[in-house]
């Protein structure tokens, strides 16, 4: 009946094989891993183990047989019946017995049946058809430091007193803008009812959106704020809202913090400021002083900015005044 092949088979389909009164083989999965002192690529598998202490017959190698076979399951078991006998007879006269695509049972020196697993076999049928596979290790180019320095330099002949991080943040502002611009061209080239709709260009925007900026990078004119450097803070009451303010006062504001005290306001703004980032002290009507670092005419864009201040600012709740 060739019960060799129908173990075999039943391998890939079961997690535990039991011959009647010898043993049982139990599934073993292994995930994919890489081997980097070969940098070797292994798939992951299922592989075998042997466990003397699994005797009772459980149906599962009779009931395939019968299946297979189309015979009656009395037949089937008194089949594996005969075959469990056959190997206890190969085993006592020769010590080993092999079973074709699964491995060796044998017994070693101290009297215990150990079982050596067929090489190269992979029982996971998710894994079916997949093989080792070698790669090579890429070398990483590393960014030349007279180029980064190129870059230092143009910004520190416009702005000799600015710092590092503001200088950094220019660099990142200035990479974005290089990638913005094919884009935008390309969006500039396209009819107005293109299938991008008015959601999938605020979608675009909101990627290519620019970082706060500075105090000290902005010019307002007569009748605003004017910048000091952060030094000072832009503190607007009621009466002021729209006299010339940067951020609009029917818009939604991102609030980085609300006082009672207006020290508490001004040392926060200048917090703010140090790190680049322009912001407002506004007077609200119940005598609070609310620290706004960004504002939006809509209110899913000052969410989205308002989670990524957070992510930005240490320490920090923004919340949205609507």
């Amino acid at each position: 009946m060739d019960i060799d092949n129908r173990i075999s088979e039943l391998l890939f389909l079961k997690d535990c094989v039991v011959i009647p009164g010898l043993g049982a083989f139990v599934s073993r999965y292994t995930p994919a891993r890489i081997r980097e002192e070969s940098q070797t690529i292994i798939p992951p598998a299922k592989k075998f183990l042997f466990n003397r202490m699994l005797i009772r017959d459980d149906g599962e190698l009779s009931g395939y047989l019968a299946r297979y076979l189309q015979i009656d399951i009395g037949f089937a078991r008194k089949a594996v019946e005969d075959y469990s006998e056959k190997l206890h007879a190969e085993l006592a006269a020769k010590g080993r017995y092999y079973i074709k695509s699964v491995g060796e049972l044998k017994y070693a020196r101290t009297g215990e049946l150990i079982f050596n697993p067929e090489e190269g076999v992979n029982f996971l049928t998710d894994a079916y058809g997949l093989s080792s596979i070698q790669f090579s290790r890429i070398a990483r180019l590393k960014e030349h430091p007279l180029a980064r320095r190129a870059l230092q330099k143009g910004f520190e002949r416009e702005s000799p007193s600015q710092d590092p991080a503001l200088i950094v943040r220019k660099i990142k502002t200035a990479r974005r803008i290089a990638v913005a611009i094919p884009l935008l061209i390309a969006i500039s080239l396209l009819p107005l009812n293109s299938r991008f709709g008015s959601e999938g260009m605020q979608s675009i925007a909101g990627f290519f959106s620019m970082p706060s900026l500075p105090v000290n990078e902005l010019a307002i004119d007569e009748t605003g704020v004017k910048s000091t450097g952060g030094s000072s803070p832009a503190v607007l009451n009621e009466s002021e809202m729209n006299a010339g303010q940067v951020f609009d006062r029917d818009s939604y504001a991102i609030v980085a913090g609300s006082f009672s005290s207006r020290e508490n306001a001004e040392e926060l703004h200048s917090r703010l400021a140090s790190k680049g980032y322009y912001n407002e002290i506004w007077e609200a009507s119940n005598g609070f002083f609310r620290v706004v670092v960004q504002a939006h005419d809509k209110l899913s864009e000052a969410k989205l900015a308002a989670a990524a201040l957070k992510e930005e600012l240490e320490g920090i709740e923004p919340w949205i005044l609507q």
